[in-house]
């Protein structure tokens, strides 16, 4: 009885053994046939070189088993790199995704039990911003205070140098608005500023230094791409000791005085589009002064494409602003006249869109109106 106990066991022994050997046997039967092999990836954006991917998340997905392997990435020197670990190997295709940028795809042929890294370029779906300040009266001095710039109402503030420019990033294409501050200039804001996929867009705000005693008013123009030239025009009071009323490009009109005190300067004068163009009137002499804005050259009209705006800050911090009117086909859009007694200005609006001003300018200036 006990031989026959003995050999029924080890009957059930080698049953269980040839069992165990059959289940590692089809356990390796997909490693014999598919044998894995190991992924790497190099994660590049091509467009922006600088773009960070550290601490971003992603997955690929096999386009043969549509198995999805999660990764992360991780910065190795310059270098982004992802692990996604063991996949098959040999030839394999892929689709990789990470947040912000379109899906890539991609291949790798790697030989049985070897890693590979293979490098996937992805392309943003977002556009970027690059914020520079400008001084609107000296626009080659470099400003010294930091610059901080908002998108929106509710954007975050976003501080750093405004001659190197501040990057914003990861914006969805669309409009902004973007106001900035520095110390010592009054805020700027530029409206419907655009933002396109994988680009990335430069803009210059004009930043307009606060008003110091002897200076009563500053007036500065901005405006589009197209026309090209648009030109500050200030007529000033009659008085027989300045040595021009009439305040303009060229350089032998930009400054009046009355003897040695500086009435008006056209601080800045600009050729070539989007302004600023900037006068500022001193407290030398009261009256009544006229200020209009002529389309000097460039295709369009003040009107149709300039959009140009005008923004008029008056001693009291008055900042007041003025936009083209939609429907000025003229040479001339007659802005606003202000009557100044001392520190005090008092703002008489015309937005008047006018073929020619009429202005006398007296012997000393060229005659006409340009």
């Amino acid at each position: 009885m006990t031989n026959e106990r003995y050999r029924q066991g080890k009957t059930v022994k080698w049953v269980l053994s040839i069992i165990a050997l059959l289940g590692l046997a089809m356990l390796a039967v997909p490693f014999l046939l598919t044998p894995p092999a190991y992924l790497y990836l190099q994660i590049k954006d091509n467009v922006f070189e600088d773009s960070s991917f550290e601490g971003k998340k992603g997955e690929v997905i096999s386009r043969d088993t549509e198995i999805s392997h999660p990764f992360n990435i991780h910065k190795f020197g310059k270098d982004y790199i992802a692990r996604v670990g063991r996949i098959n190997s040999g030839k394999t295709s892929w689709q990789a995704n990470v947040e912000g940028y379109h899906p890539a795809d991609f291949s790798v042929d790697i030989p049985p039990m070897q890693k590979k890294t293979a490098v996937v370029s992805l392309k943003p779906t977002f556009g970027r911003l690059k914020i520079l300040g400008k001084n609107a009266v000296k626009p080659d001095a470099p400003i010294e205070a930091e610059l901080k710039v908002k998108l929106g109402s509710d954007g975050k503030e976003i501080s750093g140098n405004p001659n190197n420019g501040i990057f914003v990033s990861y914006l969805s294409p669309g409009p902004y608005t973007i106001n900035a501050d520095a110390q010592g200039f009054y805020p700027s804001t530029k409206d419907n500023l655009e933002v396109n996929e994988g680009e990335t867009t430069e803009v210059e705000m004009p930043l307009i230094p606060w008003l110091k005693e002897d200076e009563v008013a500053r007036i500065v123009l901005t405006w589009d791409k197209n026309p090209n030239d648009l030109d500050s025009h200030l007529f000033l009071p009659r008085h027989r000791e300045l040595n021009t009323r009439h305040v303009y490009y060229p350089s032998a009109n930009m400054i009046s005085k009355k003897r040695d005190a500086l009435a008006a300067v056209l601080d800045v004068d600009d050729t070539t589009s989007y302004g600023p163009e900037t006068v500022t009137i001193y407290k030398t002499l009261s009256g009544t002064y006229n200020y209009a804005i002529y389309h000097y050259s460039g295709s369009g009209s003040i009107g149709s494409t300039s959009k140009a705006k005008i923004k008029l800050i008056t001693h009291n911090n008055d900042i007041q602003e003025f936009l083209a009117p939609p429907t000025c086909e003229k040479k001339w859009w007659y802005v606003f006249d202000l009557e100044i007694n001392g520190g005090e200005v008092q703002i008489l609006p015309k937005n008047e869109c006018l073929p020619q001003m009429g202005w006398k300018t007296g012997q000393k200036e060229n005659s006409g109106n340009q």
